[in-house]
């Protein structure tokens, strides 16, 4: 390009270009007009701007001039900048991005090299925004991020932190490295954990309509037992690069409440009534978790595993040739037709006999049927003794018959819940079933319009040619020969 000479004319087409004269990395903005997503676009132009030693980075906001508004205290690197981007852009109706590099800590020129080794260096995610809406961004988020904030966007809680530029006396400047050490500390103590059991993360903001909660919502409004004013989770977020993996980060304190919560997530949305987000879980995951209840006094799922396994251990002293003793105490297996009739005891009631004496005297009648009273008749003629045991006879009967009416009609319902149990496990897996047959529908169809699209474009090409070979026979004269 004979038109650039100098820096002046090349910063015309570069944005934030400078001269150096130290060695190291030269940054500049650019502009890219491109119809397409910036990660097809890399994967097209990736290798030829490696050959000429070039890197490209998209910005965190679209647009060519912004600013470091602040950094967010106790944030991760494992949550979600795109996703955080779309929520505080929402919140506030400006244009933010967000994006995870280090802390400035110092007012030296940012285009000298740092000499800070990366391992010390301390990072946090940061909230960018365009120049002319400095202020205007920072009042909108500070309703959200600020010491006052009690309630958060996604559910974690964190602090809007102010640049070093923005810092006027040194005693602000002591407290900014306070701020500094506590981001620090936090990346190194909290504890982590991750699930493979969801056939989706993409569904992890995906509101149900019935209760209008999402996933997300659901796990971070839990609060761990010894804290009640606190939340079990920092974070919940996908893996980079996943579509499977979701990552949870909590405090060391409460590893033990969480790592149960996390194995046990299909009994508790179960037991807590949110059937609708089982939906993200895999079919393996619904079965093998099918009959697993939700114990909400330990906190953790009870599966019939767990209690043979411990059945196990209470057993066969005589083959323990490990230091830990066997257990004293034998578990009993879980009987649901025990516990049922624990439940339901029987209570015997010694009905005295009527005096005798006290009867009138009648003839018999064995022709007139009482109407008053809709049970079976008496016959007062008859022997007291006869009838005595007669009667306890049908009341014994009676009472078997009424006993066994009730664990019958206990039994139903307790048959009508557990299928009612299945058949939202049921429903669920094959509401993901159909939409993965949809999906292959829908590829298929796709596939087969391609095809339809690629041979009558070729039956085109081929009509246009043979319109041409017969245009130009009809033009050849015929030669005759004599």
């Amino acid at each position: 390009m004979p038109s650039i000479d100098s820096y002046h004319a090349l910063k015309k087409y570069f944005f934030r270009l400078s001269p150096r004269d130290d060695e190291g990395v030269s940054w500049c903005s650019i502009i890219l007009a491109q119809a397409m997503p910036f990660s097809a676009f890399m994967d097209k132009a990736k290798y030829s701007l490696e050959n000429n030693d070039f890197s490209l980075w998209p910005k965190a906001s679209d647009n060519e001039n912004t600013t470091d508004m602040g950094w967010l205290l106790y944030s991760t690197r494992a949550q979600d900048e795109e996703r955080l981007s779309a929520i505080l852009s929402e919140i506030t109706g400006e244009q933010i991005g967000v994006k995870w590099k280090p802390i400035r800590s110092s007012n030296a020129n940012i285009r000298k090299k740092d000499q800070t080794p990366n391992e010390e260096k301390v990072k946090a995610l940061h909230v960018e925004c365009t120049v002319d809406r400095l202020q205007e961004v920072r009042d909108k988020l500070t309703h959200w991020y600020s010491s006052l904030s009690r309630k958060f966007p996604d559910g974690t809680k964190m602090r809007l932190g102010p640049t070093i530029t923005a810092m006027t006396s040194m005693n602000n400047r002591t407290k900014f490295a306070s701020c500094l050490a506590r981001q620090a500390t936090l990346h190194a103590g909290l504890a982590s954990a991750m699930t493979r059991e969801i056939s989706t993360n993409l569904m992890l903001d995906r509101k149900d309509p019935a209760t209008k909660k999402s996933f997300r919502d659901i796990l971070m409004a839990i609060t761990p037992e010894n804290k009640p004013g606190t939340t079990l989770f920092h974070t919940i977020d996908r893996q980079f690069k996943s579509d499977i993996i979701v990552n949870f980060q909590f405090h060391p304190e409460h590893a033990s409440e969480a790592n149960n919560l996390i194995a046990g997530l299909v009994p508790y949305l179960k037991d807590h009534g949110h059937h609708f987000h089982l939906k993200m879980f895999s079919p393996e995951v619904l079965q093998r978790q099918a009959k697993a209840k939700w114990n909400r006094t330990t906190r953790e799922a009870d599966s019939e595993t767990d209690a043979e396994l411990a059945n196990l251990l209470a057993e066969d002293d005589d083959l323990n040739f490990t230091d830990k003793p066997t257990l004293d105490k034998v578990i009993v297996q879980h009987n649901p037709q025990k516990n049922k009739d624990e439940s339901n005891p029987l209570v015997s009631v010694q009905v005295p006999a009527f005096p005798t004496e006290h009867m009138p005297s009648m003839n018999p009648d064995k022709d007139s049927v009482s109407s008053f009273h809709p049970g079976p008749t008496i016959n007062l003629t008859d022997d007291p003794d006869s009838d005595k045991e007669s009667n306890n006879n049908k009341s014994s009967q009676k009472s078997l018959v009424s006993i066994l009416r009730t664990s019958r009609v206990q039994e139903a319902d307790e048959i009508s819940r557990i299928s009612m149990s299945d058949s939202a496990t049921r429903i669920s897996l094959l509401e993901i079933e159909i939409s993965m047959m949809d999906k292959t529908f829908r590829d298929g169809i796709g596939k087969l319009q391609s095809q339809a699209a690629q041979q009558a474009h070729s039956q085109l090409e081929h009509g246009t040619i043979l319109s041409k070979i017969l245009s130009t026979l009809k033009k050849i004269k015929p030669c005759c020969t004599y």
